[in-house]
């Protein structure tokens, strides 16, 4: 079975830096034996934790949160209320102007 990572990342936090990186983050998870792919938030509400419940509930066993303390609280939202045979394990990237949690 492949291994499968989502990158859930928000292109405005920090300093807008996080677009940048994102070929990069995808190349390391790939040289660590994961089918990568990337979900850039929206504006919209709960962006990053509704992608966070999907990528769970389709199978992904990493899902990897870049950005402020907001997009990382929304990710963990969006798995932690999952039955623990669904939760992915779950990474940080900090990425925000100040990153009080990470």
């Amino acid at each position: 079975m492949t291994k499968r990572a989502r990158l859930i990342y928000n292109p405005v936090s920090g300093h807008e830096q996080m677009p940048k990186n994102v070929s990069d983050i995808l190349d390391i998870l790939e040289q660590a034996g994961y089918e990568a792919s990337a979900f850039r938030t929206t504006p919209a509400p709960f962006s990053a934790q509704n992608e966070a419940t999907r990528a769970a509930k389709d199978g992904f066993s990493l899902v990897v949160a870049a950005g402020g303390d907001g997009t990382i609280n929304e990710v963990v939202s969006g798995i932690a209320f999952l039955p623990e045979e669904e939760r992915p394990r779950m990474a940080i990237i900090p990425a925000g102007t100040t990153n009080d949690y990470a």
